[in-house]
């Protein structure tokens, strides 16, 4: 009995007792892969926009709570990339200087003019640094408008605002775009699987694009919010606020988030015994120390080495650098942080395991 495949709407279906193959056209295009070039050549290196941190080619996504600090995180990385500084520590190297596109939609112009000013002041950037980031960071509110990625949010049609960022990217070659965040764009069901995917496919889209039409690979970053229960457990995939098709269409999550009571008695070394468990509890609740500090996990990166220590940021409360981040060492932990690493970016730090 012979079997042959009937093409049809890009589906593949099995007919009998048929000796050739039938074809139907389509206006679906398919992508196959050289097998040939696959086995006989050596495969590329990871392309890296942050070396070991953040590769090029995927889309990404950041979710925290409010206040973690989320916002500053995603303006220190923009400035690295557009002055081609490190981020956060010297092995995480940006490059070359490139262009960074923030579209934000919580902050408030002068919100985010007090945030780059602190920024620049702790990272000391020099006048040549300055003006790389005049050049190459452009920054993009949506107050009063409606920045949707979909006319209408039940199908998959591309709204202006959509049509402009994907023109606007190809023009520019940013090497990043950051949306900040992702429910702006959205403006759907956040449960909602198809609704989800489909969101995912647009950031895909966008990607892809600009790599088509410019040759060179992006990175697209989301912020978004978590659920409530994340705020209290372990970071996890699941942590992301609404269905789980966001994170499983994205290549790269990092969660941050704020350490709770808990967890901070262990770092302070605060006993756990039945009988001052409680008071300890008490004591880490009210430390002020302690709302100072953000775990940061990559809780999924598909194309890099897992993450095989914690990582801790801390936020600054003086005046004139108030909520910037560093990465840092809680006070006391042997268990939670590598015992040399410092907390700026030009100082000497654990490299990271595999990665070398």
């Amino acid at each position: 009995m012979e079997e042959t495949v009937v093409r049809a709407e890009g589906r593949f279906l099995t007919k009998e007792n048929l000796s050739e193959e039938i074809t139907f056209k389509t206006n679906y295009s398919r992508n196959m892969l050289d097998m040939n070039d696959l086995i006989d050549h050596e495969a590329p290196p990871v392309d890296w926009l942050v070396k070991y941190f953040l590769p090029f080619d995927i889309i990404g996504l950041i979710p925290a709570a409010g206040g973690t600090g989320k916002t500053f995180f995603l303006l220190e990385l923009a400035l690295s990339v557009a002055t081609g500084t490190c981020f956060l520590k010297p092995e995480w190297v940006t490059g070359e200087p490139g262009k960074v596109l923030c579209v934000l939609g919580e902050e408030s112009e002068d919100e985010i003019h007090r945030r780059l000013q602190k920024m620049i002041l702790k990272n000391g950037y020099d006048p040549q640094q300055k003006e790389l980031i005049k050049r190459n960071l452009r920054i993009e509110l949506t107050h009063g408008s409606n920045p949707g990625f979909a006319n209408n949010q039940t199908d998959d049609s591309h709204s202006d605002f959509f049509n402009d960022l994907v023109a606007d990217s190809i023009n520019q070659r940013y090497k990043l775009i950051i949306l900040d965040p992702l429910s702006r764009f959205y403006k759907a069901d956040e449960n909602d699987a198809t609704r989800a995917t489909l969101f995912i496919e647009k950031l895909e889209l966008l990607k892809e694009q600009v790599k088509q039409e410019t040759g060179e690979k992006i990175v697209v970053l989301g912020a978004h919010h978590v659920n409530k229960s994340s705020t209290k457990s372990d970071m996890t995939a699941g942590m992301m606020r609404g269905s789980s098709a966001f994170v499983d269409g994205a290549r790269w999550v990092l969660g941050l988030q704020k350490i709770n009571a808990e967890d901070w008695c262990a770092i302070m070394g605060y006993s756990m015994a039945p009988n001052e468990k409680a008071n300890s509890l008490i004591q880490a609740r009210n430390d002020p120390e302690r709302r100072l500090w953000v775990r940061m996990e990559r809780v999924k990166a598909n194309y890099i080495a897992p993450q095989t220590e914690e990582e801790f940021l801390k936020i600054s409360n003086i005046p004139s650098t108030g909520g910037t981040l560093s990465l840092s060492e809680p006070p006391k932990n042997d268990s939670f942080a590598s015992n040399n690493r410092k907390d700026d970016c030009g100082s000497v730090t654990n490299s990271m395991p595999g990665l070398n």
